[in-house]
Protein backbone atom coordinates (compact mmCIF):
# COMPACT_ATOMS: atom_id res chain seq x y z
CA UNK A 1 0.00 0.00 0.00
CA UNK A 2 1.32 3.70 -0.73
CA UNK A 3 2.79 5.86 2.17
CA UNK A 4 3.27 9.44 2.41
CA UNK A 5 6.56 10.56 0.70
CA UNK A 6 9.16 10.34 4.09
CA UNK A 7 10.33 13.32 5.59
CA UNK A 8 14.26 12.34 4.42
CA UNK A 9 13.35 12.61 0.80
CA UNK A 10 10.48 15.25 0.68
CA UNK A 11 13.89 17.11 2.60
CA UNK A 12 16.40 16.32 -0.14
CA UNK A 13 13.97 17.49 -3.12
CA UNK A 14 12.56 20.74 -1.35
CA UNK A 15 16.74 22.26 -1.74
CA UNK A 16 16.06 21.48 -5.73
CA UNK A 17 12.28 22.73 -5.34
CA UNK A 18 13.67 26.03 -3.39
CA UNK A 19 17.21 26.55 -5.20
CA UNK A 20 16.55 29.68 -8.10
CA UNK A 21 18.12 27.69 -10.32
CA UNK A 22 19.85 24.07 -10.65
CA UNK A 23 22.56 22.70 -13.17
CA UNK A 24 22.76 18.61 -13.38
CA UNK A 25 25.24 17.12 -15.76
CA UNK A 26 23.02 13.99 -16.95
CA UNK A 27 23.42 10.58 -18.79
CA UNK A 28 20.39 9.21 -20.25
CA UNK A 29 19.94 5.33 -21.46
CA UNK A 30 16.83 4.56 -23.41
CA UNK A 31 16.03 1.21 -24.08
CA UNK A 32 13.43 -0.44 -26.42
CA UNK A 33 13.09 -4.23 -24.94
CA UNK A 34 11.22 -4.87 -28.38
CA UNK A 35 13.85 -4.21 -30.50
CA UNK A 36 16.62 -4.82 -28.12
CA UNK A 37 18.18 -1.32 -29.07
CA UNK A 38 19.89 1.03 -26.47
CA UNK A 39 21.23 4.36 -27.11
CA UNK A 40 23.29 6.86 -24.60
CA UNK A 41 23.37 10.37 -24.78
CA UNK A 42 25.15 12.76 -22.32
CA UNK A 43 24.48 16.45 -21.44
CA UNK A 44 23.37 19.56 -19.08
CA UNK A 45 19.81 20.38 -17.74
CA UNK A 46 19.51 23.99 -16.83
CA UNK A 47 16.84 24.50 -14.29
CA UNK A 48 14.37 27.67 -13.20
CA UNK A 49 11.48 26.94 -11.34
CA UNK A 50 9.84 24.52 -13.43
CA UNK A 51 11.51 25.70 -17.03
CA UNK A 52 14.40 23.44 -18.56
CA UNK A 53 16.88 23.78 -20.85
CA UNK A 54 18.34 20.16 -21.58
CA UNK A 55 21.25 20.54 -24.36
CA UNK A 56 22.47 16.85 -25.42
CA UNK A 57 26.18 16.61 -26.68
CA UNK A 58 27.59 13.23 -26.90
CA UNK A 59 26.79 11.17 -29.17
CA UNK A 60 24.81 13.81 -31.61
CA UNK A 61 23.72 17.45 -30.46
CA UNK A 62 20.17 17.67 -29.36
CA UNK A 63 17.83 20.19 -27.43
CA UNK A 64 14.33 20.16 -25.65
CA UNK A 65 13.28 23.31 -24.06
CA UNK A 66 10.54 23.41 -22.01
CA UNK A 67 9.15 27.34 -20.86
CA UNK A 68 6.24 25.98 -18.43
CA UNK A 69 3.29 25.71 -21.42
CA UNK A 70 5.91 24.65 -24.56
CA UNK A 71 7.47 22.04 -25.46
CA UNK A 72 10.46 22.74 -28.01
CA UNK A 73 12.18 19.11 -29.25
CA UNK A 74 14.88 20.20 -32.15
CA UNK A 75 17.37 17.75 -33.45
CA UNK A 76 20.53 18.67 -35.57
CA UNK A 77 21.39 17.42 -38.67
CA UNK A 78 24.62 14.88 -38.64
CA UNK A 79 27.56 16.93 -39.33
CA UNK A 80 27.88 15.54 -42.98
CA UNK A 81 24.79 16.81 -43.26
CA UNK A 82 24.96 20.56 -41.69
CA UNK A 83 23.11 22.19 -44.82
CA UNK A 84 19.64 20.24 -43.98
CA UNK A 85 17.73 22.20 -41.55
CA UNK A 86 16.74 21.48 -38.16
CA UNK A 87 13.84 19.58 -37.12
CA UNK A 88 12.02 21.25 -34.67
CA UNK A 89 8.84 19.62 -33.21
CA UNK A 90 6.66 22.11 -30.89
CA UNK A 91 4.27 21.16 -28.40
CA UNK A 92 1.74 22.97 -25.88
CA UNK A 93 1.66 21.33 -22.93
CA UNK A 94 -2.42 20.99 -22.49
CA UNK A 95 -1.68 17.69 -20.08
CA UNK A 96 1.42 16.52 -18.84
CA UNK A 97 1.85 13.10 -20.07
CA UNK A 98 5.13 13.74 -21.91
CA UNK A 99 7.92 12.15 -20.81
CA UNK A 100 10.59 15.02 -19.96
CA UNK A 101 8.14 16.92 -17.93
CA UNK A 102 8.55 14.48 -15.36
CA UNK A 103 11.81 16.57 -14.88
CA UNK A 104 9.86 19.53 -14.41
CA UNK A 105 7.64 17.76 -11.94
CA UNK A 106 10.61 15.72 -9.26
CA UNK A 107 12.29 19.48 -9.57
CA UNK A 108 9.76 21.96 -10.15
CA UNK A 109 7.55 24.07 -8.07
CA UNK A 110 5.07 21.67 -6.32
CA UNK A 111 6.51 19.79 -3.34
CA UNK A 112 6.64 16.44 -4.43
CA UNK A 113 4.10 14.77 -1.71
CA UNK A 114 1.51 16.43 -3.38
CA UNK A 115 2.17 14.42 -6.68
CA UNK A 116 3.25 11.29 -5.30
CA UNK A 117 2.94 8.50 -2.27
CA UNK A 118 5.59 6.31 -2.11
CA UNK A 119 4.83 2.40 -2.74
CA UNK A 120 8.23 1.09 -1.88
CA UNK A 121 11.65 1.80 -0.84
CA UNK A 122 15.22 -0.42 -0.65
CA UNK A 123 18.73 0.70 0.13
CA UNK A 124 22.28 0.45 -0.53
CA UNK A 125 24.76 1.91 1.20
CA UNK A 126 23.97 5.44 1.30
CA UNK A 127 21.73 5.19 -1.78
CA UNK A 128 18.37 4.61 -0.93
CA UNK A 129 15.59 3.22 -4.36
CA UNK A 130 12.42 4.88 -3.92
CA UNK A 131 9.26 3.35 -6.15
CA UNK A 132 6.95 6.81 -6.84
CA UNK A 133 3.12 6.17 -7.47
CA UNK A 134 1.29 8.85 -9.22
CA UNK A 135 -1.50 10.62 -6.89
CA UNK A 136 -3.45 11.58 -10.29
CA UNK A 137 -2.67 9.75 -13.40
CA UNK A 138 -0.79 13.07 -15.25
CA UNK A 139 2.17 12.07 -16.53
CA UNK A 140 1.37 8.65 -18.41
CA UNK A 141 4.84 6.99 -16.85
CA UNK A 142 5.11 3.57 -15.21
CA UNK A 143 7.63 1.80 -12.33
CA UNK A 144 9.49 5.54 -11.62
CA UNK A 145 11.76 4.67 -9.77
CA UNK A 146 13.96 7.56 -7.83
CA UNK A 147 17.28 7.10 -6.42
CA UNK A 148 18.77 9.54 -3.72
CA UNK A 149 22.02 9.71 -1.96
CA UNK A 150 21.61 10.40 1.56
CA UNK A 151 24.74 11.04 2.19
CA UNK A 152 25.53 14.30 -0.95
CA UNK A 153 22.33 14.57 -0.47
CA UNK A 154 21.43 14.40 -4.25
CA UNK A 155 19.16 13.02 -6.42
CA UNK A 156 21.35 10.18 -8.14
CA UNK A 157 19.11 8.70 -11.11
CA UNK A 158 15.70 8.92 -12.04
CA UNK A 159 13.99 5.23 -14.12
CA UNK A 160 10.98 4.99 -15.73
CA UNK A 161 8.79 3.46 -18.69
CA UNK A 162 7.93 6.10 -21.13
CA UNK A 163 4.71 6.55 -23.19
CA UNK A 164 6.02 3.76 -25.37
CA UNK A 165 7.08 1.68 -23.02
CA UNK A 166 10.83 2.31 -23.15
CA UNK A 167 13.01 2.01 -20.50
CA UNK A 168 14.80 5.01 -19.50
CA UNK A 169 16.85 5.69 -16.89
CA UNK A 170 18.45 9.50 -16.30
CA UNK A 171 21.60 9.47 -14.36
CA UNK A 172 22.60 13.21 -12.57
CA UNK A 173 26.63 12.93 -12.76
CA UNK A 174 26.62 16.42 -10.93
CA UNK A 175 24.50 18.93 -9.86
CA UNK A 176 24.97 22.86 -9.06
CA UNK A 177 22.18 25.11 -7.01
CA UNK A 178 22.12 28.82 -7.57
CA UNK A 179 24.23 29.25 -10.52
CA UNK A 180 22.85 32.01 -12.95
CA UNK A 181 21.04 31.09 -15.24
CA UNK A 182 19.75 33.55 -18.53
CA UNK A 183 15.94 33.57 -18.16
CA UNK A 184 16.07 34.05 -22.06
CA UNK A 185 17.12 30.03 -22.95
CA UNK A 186 13.77 29.62 -22.30
CA UNK A 187 12.49 31.64 -24.72
CA UNK A 188 13.59 29.39 -27.75
CA UNK A 189 12.49 30.95 -31.13
CA UNK A 190 13.91 28.73 -34.06
CA UNK A 191 15.11 29.91 -36.81
CA UNK A 192 13.82 30.97 -40.21
CA UNK A 193 15.49 27.87 -41.79
CA UNK A 194 14.27 25.19 -39.52
CA UNK A 195 11.54 22.99 -40.25
CA UNK A 196 8.77 22.89 -37.71
CA UNK A 197 6.29 20.60 -37.08
CA UNK A 198 3.48 21.42 -34.43
CA UNK A 199 1.39 19.58 -31.84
Amino acid sequence: MASAVPAELSGILDVYRQSESIILEVRKTQKNPILDKEVVQKGMIRFVKGKFYWETTDPEKNLVVYDGTTLWTVQYPPAEFKEMPLQVAKMKIKNKKNSPIILAEIFGIRPIQSIFSVKQKSKDGTLINYELKEKKSELGLKNLMLKVDVKTKRVASLEYLDEVENEVKLEFRSTQFNVKVKQSIFDYKPPKTAKVTEY
